[in-house]
Order: C-alpha cells, then structure tokens, then sequence
C-alpha cells in the first residue's frame, strides 16, 4: 500500500521519514501519537485524550542534542570523501574496501547523492536529482544497474549502467554544455553521439520526460552538385592524344591551372562545402555490408589490411570473396576490380552512385567502372586516401597523391594515448585519419597538410563519417594556426631518409629528419602547459635520441618516451623503396639500390628504426626524464599501455610513494630454459600477442623478485635506493606497477632468499628487438 507521512521530520539523508502502513500502525500505537491518517481514514485512540503541544512538550522532556566526534578522535570525512570517489569516479584502487563492499554501499546508498552537503560534487553535470517529474524517479547505483522506474506503472523499470545515466541526465539538462564535455569524457564522434542522443531521448520519451533544448539535433543541408562529371579531370599520360592532352603537353602548367577546379573531390576545397547526407547514404551501405577491419580480414584471410598485396588481388577476386554486398565492395574499393554500372547502381543507390561519380569518385574503365578511392576502416572510421598500389594508367595525377593507410598510420592511432580535451592539431594530417580518431577525445580537431588533395581528401572523410568538429587547412606545419594553443598535437610527418623528393609525404630530406626537428622544435609554442606531442616516425640511430630531442625540444622540462621497433641496415632499407614487383628491368632496380644505399652512407646513418616519439610536457619545476624500450608495431591498441608509463611515473614522482605495493602486471608470463649438465638457466619474461612488449632475458636475482613480488606484499618502499634502477626498468617496461591496492595476504617462501641473494652480483635485463618494419612500400606508387 502507499506509504504514510508520519510527520515532517527529515532522516539523515534529508527524506521525509515514511513508513508502511504495517509499520505505521505499530509506530502509532506505541507512541503518544494522537492521529493517524491511512489512505481516507483518519485515526484516533479511544478514551486516550488528545493533547496540545505545550502538554505533549512537558511529557517528553530534554533530548540530548547531537553532536560530532570528539576532538580526539580521527575524522572520517577523509574516508568518507574516498568512498565518494569510488562510488561515483570509478577511483576505487587502494580502497579500504573490497569491490564486492563497493558494490553493496553503491546499491543501497548511492541514490541519496543529491542530499550530500559535505560531496555535492557530482560527474553528471548538472544539480542531481532523483525525482525527474511528479510520477518518474531514478534510483542510482552507479556500480551496478541504476533504475528508472515510473510510480504508475505506465513504463516497465529501465535499467542501465553509470555511462548510460550521465547521457540521460545530460539530454535533460537546459544547457549544451553537460552534453558537449560528456561526449569527449565517453570518446564518441559527433555522428555516434548523435545516435546515443537519439536513444536516449526515445528512452525518456517512454517515461513522459521530454530532453531539454541542448538535445535537439543539427541540420546541414547538403551543397548542390553540379551536373558535370569529375571524371575527366585528371589527364593521364598514356591516354590517346586528343586535344586536352596535348595541350598538357605543350603547356602543361596552364593545364594544371586550368584543371584546379576538376579534380577528384574539387568541391571539397571549399571549406564550406557539405556533402553530409549523400555521403550518409554511402555510410549506410558501407554498414549494412559489415565493411569492417575484421570483416574484410576474416573474408581475404589475412591479419590487417596493411597487409593486402596486389599479387594476390587476383585470387582473392575469384577464389576467396563472395559474390555478395561485402565482397563487392572489397572487390572495388580495395583490390581495384572493376564493375557494371548496373551493379554499382544497385550496390550503391541511385543518388549516391550519382553523386559518387560527380565527385571524381569514380572512373570509367572501359566499358565498367573503377573506384579513384581506395577505402579503409580505421578504428569504427572509414578512410579514403589514393590507391597505395597505383599500377593502372589512371593513377598518374597531376598533384600529389594521398598516402594509404599504412603500418605508421595504423600505429600512431593504436599508439597514441587519448587525453580528452579541448583541442587537437593533426600535422601532416594526409587522409586526415589521426585527426578523424582524435576528433572522439577532443573538443575540436585540426589537420594541416601542404597538399591541397589531402586536404580534399580530409574533408571528404570527415563527412563521410558524420564529423562536424573537424576541419582541415592548407599549410606548412604551425604556420597554418598562428597564435594557437592546443591539449595535444599528433604528426605523421614523412619521415624516409630519402635520396627524392618527389613524394612529399614520404622524403623527409638525406636523413630523413628535415620535418620532424622542426616538429618537434615548434611543439612548445603551440602547447598548453602540460601539452602532449605523438609522433610516428624512422627512427635514425635511434641510441643517439635522446640528444637528438634534447635539442630540438624548446618547452622545457618534460618526459620523452621513445618506442622503437627493429633496426635495418643499409640493404634492409632500401630494398622496399627499389624493388617494383611489375615491369622493373633487373639494372632499372639495381640502379634505384645504388641511389638508395649511397643515401643511407652519404648521410652518416648506421641504422634506421621505426616507431614512436611522446612528448609530455611538464611544470616548469619538474624533473625532465628520458626513457627509450622497445614494442612490435601494434596492429591493435597499445595506447592504454602508453598512458599507463606517464601515470607510473606521476607515482614515482611523489613523495609518499614508499607505502605503494608493487605489482605483476596481469598476461605476464616467464619462459625458464635449461642447459644439460650446467646449473645455469635462462629465464625470458613475455607477453602473448601483446605488442607492447617484446622478449626479455633475465637473470635469476630478478626472477626471484618478481616471484617475491607477484605472492607477496612488497611495497616500494623495501628497496634501497642501490636496488631500485632495475625495478624502475621493469616498470617502465609495462613488467611491474606500483599500486595503492592492498597485496593480498600470501606466504612467501622466496622472500628470505630475495634479501640474502639481493646483493649478489648486477641483475641484467636483455631486451631483444622485434621485427623489422617496413614503413612505406613505395615501389608500388
């Protein structure tokens, strides 16, 4: 039955005191209670007088008021703050509480966070409140499934996790402000933030709560498109010679002129031009298919698109992909397998296989069809970029191509840690990829590129995937936002110790440095404070980086990461950049290998690696750090791992650190070897199929201390200052955390023999080098 106001006293969570009426009865007939109203019935006591309130007053008598703690005793406000913390921001590490009692406290008294004065403070950004209209009330239980539930009954109870109450909380509020900072925190595009508001709002809609005015969503009405075909734009050499070709050969700067405007995607270098809703329809096809990285892997057999070879298109074509909607769009955009018209008009749709064609998008090859685009999924994107293969007549342009989405492209995004903020510069943006997946965890994002078709490109993409806080600009690196500061800046720059330099995202000058010093030597004038520099780049005798950064990083201190790969010598390198697998006489390739390797000696270089330079800029009182280990480049995310190494070093640099316990890293696993007749064994610490490690040899000592430390409860603070140079190389390695959380209680046989054996001799930890990585396949283009 309902519940009954027994009076208008507040409990300790601020509610009107409410009882049942079972209960209230009972409450009723014990007390000095004169009535009790139960639905329509209003209650007395028979032959018991009713009393005035100066007669009640001088039967209860003084109550003793309430008080605090004593002076001497310890406050819990401290505890009660952590408690607030783990509820509501997930901090639950070091808790004096297990997860299990977290979990608990969060069911039964987390719904009463709009009540505290002492933590108003709360992550959905808005005054919190539990009753969201006169019949609809939220319970909260941000640990487990918080509910929605309607008094009436008009609405089945609704259940849904903390990410999902902060986006319903958010679509009510009155201001866009809530939405726009809950969007960066969750990591969403604009497009899929879109989608999350829709369903939150159809959720509210089924309770009668109507979203406030920040929730509505945007109209962009798609710019006209001309009648004319693109398709002609891009004169190729080998075409038959009519008029237009040879006017390009006899005059072929005024061609190129002339031919500004009638380029693949030319409507894009207008800033404002808007293709939104066609290109949704393309998006849509793309969907429906399943046109993902692992769909079109799993169909062609093979582990990333990185590793699609044109020798193998053939086969694939006719012996692997399906006759179906995937499997013909991998055909044509991706193996560069031409198709009918009719096909790709059903395939595609009416208006956007029009629209598709206006763009330049597609060329006719013959009688049938061929794609100018080459397309890729990329982190739940699609990207389009220039064919990276181009061995058709129609690949000649007249302007620099769009590099592919290649293992240095792929990597920085699986690499690069995803700091949410206000502001993020893309440099060399290219594709505009790295600004497409920052544009998640950023406010707002900005690519640069000196080429005008990638910045065509760029912005094609960006409508493509429903980004609208992305915008691409024309320009030399920094010069193209002058003044401006930003929360991290990404660069894919070309980075080639090249001998050319007709392939401006590849040559990076005899060493390949030209772009990335300068890089890196602007980054502080367009940082925030504690801004943030990614690079994917050669590394070029990678054992000298850490003067090579000292001076050409003007922000003062900072911590300077450097994860590297493998080396190549001379002939390694070059022979990617030589060999062209179709039509290249034996002397054509032994020429390009001699104009090759002479770069490599001319230029000084004894070797030349490939990863990755992160720059975290820090106070001006701090203490700089340099620190340089070795990955597989990740075909899949590391970046979790890479924001882990800043937060250990963040504990390393506080002062109470020595009560953090000392943990094994969870997947980390030993190999023990052992040689026959010797008492001698090698132990090799590994992680299966995680690119953030490669294989480390260790001597026994360290072993024994690692076993020490992952069945006992050593804290930081055990290890002398002598100790501690090897411990720091496990933990920068990802091997080892410090951890606030207490060790479980475990006996440890070892840990005698770890402190009598400590002393003995110098731990060594080997790291051996990964796989060579060729970064740029450059024959092919």
């Amino acid at each position: 039955g309902p519940p009954v106001l027994l009076n208008t006293s507040f409990n300790v969570a601020g509610q009107p005191i409410v009882e049942t009426p079972e209960e209230s009865i009972s409450t009723f007939l014990g007390t000095d209670i004169d009535f009790l109203c139960l639905e329509n019935l209003w209650i007395s006591k028979p032959g018991v007088p009713v009393l005035s309130y100066e007669e009640h007053l001088r039967l209860v008598g003084e109550s003793p008021m309430p008080h605090g703690l004593g002076t001497t005793e310890t406050s819990v406000i401290g505890l009660m703050r952590q408690l607030d913390r783990a509820l509501f921001e997930g901090e639950i590490e070091g808790c004096p509480w297990t997860l299990e009692e977290l979990k608990e406290l969060s069911a039964k008294s987390a719904r009463y966070k709009e009540t505290s004065r002492l933590f108003a403070e709360n992550p959905f950004g808005r005054p919190f409140k539990t009753q969201l209209s006169a019949e609809v009330v939220l319970l909260l239980d941000p640990l487990g499934e918080s509910r929605l539930v309607d008094h009436r009954g008009l609405a089945p109870v609704s259940r849904h996790n903390l990410d999902e109450v902060k986006l319903l909380l958010a679509v009510l509020a009155d201001s866009p402000e809530p939405l726009a900072k809950l969007r960066v925190e969750q990591q969403f595009t604009t497009l899929e933030w879109d989608q999350r508001i829709d369903w939150a709002i159809r959720k509210l809609a089924s309770f009668r709560l109507k979203p406030g005015p920040a929730a509505s969503q945007p109209s962009i009405e798609d710019s006209p498109l001309s009648e004319k075909s693109w398709n002609s734009a891009e004169r190729v050499a080998g075409d038959p010679p009519d008029e237009v070709s040879k006017a390009e050969e006899e005059a072929e700067p005024q061609y190129q002129l002339a031919a500004e405007n009638c380029r693949t995607l030319a409507p894009f270098s207008d800033p404002s031009f808007h293709a939104y809703n066609v290109l949704g329809e393309l998006r849509g096809v793309l969907d429906r298919a399943g046109y993902t990285e692992q769909g079109v892997c799993s169909l062609l057999g093979i582990e990333s698109l990185q590793l699609l070879e044109p020798t193998h298109f053939h086969y694939y074509d006719r012996f692997r992909l399906p006759r179906n909607e995937l499997g013909d769009l991998v055909r044509f955009l991706l193996l560069r397998v031409v198709m009918e018209e009719e096909r790709l008009r059903k395939l595609f749709g009416e208006k956007c296989f029009d629209a598709l064609v206006r763009l330049g998008v597609l060329v006719s090859r013959g009688q049938d069809w061929a794609s100018r685009l080459q397309l890729y999924s990329v982190d739940g994107l699609y990207v389009a970029t220039d064919h990276r293969f181009m061995i058709f007549s129609e690949d000649r342009l007249v302007e620099s191509p769009v590099m592919y989405i290649g293992l240095d492209s792929m990597g920085l995004v699986h690499a690069a840690p995803r700091y949410p903020g206000e502001k993020v510069l893309d440099l060399c943006s290219g594709s505009g990829v790295q600004a497409l997946v920052a544009s998640r965890y950023a406010q707002d994002t900005v690519g640069i590129d000196l080429n005008p078709r990638a910045i065509r490109f760029a912005r094609f993409n960006a409508q493509l995937n429903g980004i609208r806080n992305a915008r691409f600009v024309e320009g030399d690196l920094y010069s193209a936002v002058p003044g401006q500061a930003f929360d991290v800046i990404l660069a894919n720059p070309p980075f080639v110790p090249s001998p050319e330099e007709g392939l401006k995202f590849r040559d990076g000058g005899a060493q390949g440095e030209n772009v990335l010093s300068r890089i890196v030597a602007g980054a502080a004038s367009h940082l925030k404070p504690d801004g943030k520099l990614h690079i994917v780049t050669d590394l070029v005798d990678v054992a000298n980086y850490e003067q090579k950064l000292d001076t050409w990083w003007k922000g003062g201190p900072a911590h300077k990461l450097v994860l590297q790969t493998a080396d190549r010598d001379d002939m390694q390198f070059s022979v990617p950049h030589s060999h062209a697998p179709f039509g290249q006489s034996f002397q054509d390739y032994n020429d390009q290998i001699e104009r090759w390797v002479n770069n490599f000696h001319s230029a000084g270089i004894n070797a030349v690696n490939f990863g990755y330079v992160i720059i975290h800029r820090l106070p001006e009182a701090a203490v700089s750090s340099y620190y340089r280990r070795t990955i597989h480049n990740p075909a899949e995310p590391i970046h979790q791992q890479v924001k882990s190494y800043f937060e250990q070093r963040a504990l390393l640099d506080r002062s109470d650190n020595d009560g953090f316990y000392l943990r094994l890293e969870d997947g980390i696993r030993f190999r023990i070897e052992y040689n026959l007749g010797t008492p001698e064994r090698d132990v090799e610490i590994y992680c299966p199929d995680n690119p953030y490690y490669t294989t480390y040899i260790i001597s026994e000592d360290i072993f024994r201390v690692i076993k020490a430390i992952a069945l006992g409860t050593l804290r930081w603070g055990t290890f002398k200052s002598g100790n501690k140079d090897w411990l720091l190389d496990l933990i920068f390695k990802g091997i080892l955390r410090l951890s606030r959380d207490t060790a479980p209680k475990v006996s440890n046989p070892d840990r005698r023999r770890f402190h009598r054996d400590n002393g003995h001799g110098r731990p060594v930890i080997q790291e051996l080098e990964t796989e060579t990585t060729p970064t740029c396949l450059s024959s092919y283009l």
